[in-house]
């Protein structure tokens, strides 16, 4: 039964997530982090509260987390591990990887412009990019392993805390940004890995995995940047990952 509005308790949920949970093109109130809050009051009958971070699966992450952890005291870790890390090849992260200190002005811009919303919803914009991509190829911010050595990491500390709930969700789907066939298998192979690796990690640390491969893979649940997910692919996740939490939570009350 659930306790009545006077009475609840108060969940904190860190979640550790990627741009889509804060991007403009969707009203907060319709974003998964809202919704896994109201499916998770209604399952356990408590009050919750989400800290929404975006992360990059840096070396430093773990121990920016540390801090997090510290300063939230979250009763529930929640961490979205995304296809973005692995699959998105960027041509501006080539040229600088290529050129080094020569070409960090020319990758610097090119980052920028896709850091633009208005222009890169522009069909010419992703008519020039693809162009690009043909031309020049492009590289992942990171590969499957050292995306997941990092996550990995971060839930070991995670899991330090015994009384902290840890739940991650897989990535979903991948970013074929090279826009060719061989671009689409690289980037099949790679989610593939990333979820496997993920999952694995979980295994060992005994993390409830929730895989999502292939989920919300239809274009149209994505904003017009082919990025970021819309309201509709945010119901379906909030949803998911909501009764996720609340089965770990009140299955974690009766140990």
């Amino acid at each position: 039964m659930a306790l009545s509005a006077g009475s609840m308790l108060q969940m904190r949920i860190l979640r550790l997530t990627n741009s889509s949970d804060l991007h403009a093109g969707v009203a907060p109130e319709l974003r998964a982090a809202a919704i896994v809050e109201r499916v998770v009051g209604h399952a356990t009958g408590e009050a919750v509260e989400s800290m929404v971070r975006a992360i990059w699966p840096t070396p430093d992450l773990p121990n920016r987390i540390d801090r997090w952890i510290e300063r939230f005291q979250p009763d529930v870790i929640f961490l979205r591990s995304t296809s973005f890390w692995c699959t998105y090849e960027s041509a501006p992260l080539r040229i600088e990887r290529r050129l080094g200190r020569l070409g960090k002005p020319l990758a610097t811009a090119g980052l920028g412009l896709g850091g633009n919303t208005w222009l890169v919803e522009r069909r010419a914009f992703k008519l020039a990019r693809t162009a690009v991509m043909r031309t020049i190829g492009g590289d992942p911010h990171f590969t499957p392993e050292q995306a997941s050595g990092v996550v990995a990491e971060v839930l070991r500390r995670a899991v330090a805390r015994e009384s902290t709930v840890a739940v991650v969700r897989g990535p979903a789907q991948f970013h074929n940004s090279a826009a060719t066939a061989a671009g689409y298998r690289r980037a099949q192979a790679r989610l593939a890995a990333l979820d496997s690796l993920t999952a694995e990690a979980c295994r060992k640390l005994h993390i409830r995995y929730l895989s999502a491969v292939g989920m919300n893979d239809d274009p149209a649940s994505r904003l017009g940047d082919a990025l970021h997910d819309g309201e509709t692919a945010h119901q379906v996740m909030g949803e998911f990952e909501g009764r996720a939490i609340a089965e770990e939570w009140l299955a974690s009350r009766q140990r």
